[in-house]
């Protein structure tokens, strides 16, 4: 079980990184950035926690696998910014 907490928190802390910069980088913008290249994580850490970002039409989708359950994700709710868990 704290193997699970310690993957939980690692991809966490990971996405939260990525949430904060993307948001930051629309806030200077005025729009969400085409790509994670804007970011500073590297793209090790994109593979490690199955992180996926995309923008259709400006409306961006950020999403990340669960550590415990096959097939499901946390995809940010842009408007709340908060996780949501889709399985």
């Amino acid at each position: 079980m704290a193997h699970h907490v310690y993957l939980h928190n690692d991809a966490r802390a990971i996405a939260d990184r990525a949430k904060n910069e993307v948001v930051q980088f629309y806030n200077q913008n005025d729009k969400y950035p085409d790509s994670l290249s804007v970011t500073t994580l590297e793209i090790d850490s994109h593979k490690k926690i199955g992180l996926y970002y995309s923008i259709n039409e400006g409306k961006p989708m950020l999403f990340y696998r669960v550590t415990w359950i096959p097939f499901e994700t946390y995809q940010l709710d842009f408007k709340a910014l908060q996780w949501i868990q889709h399985g």
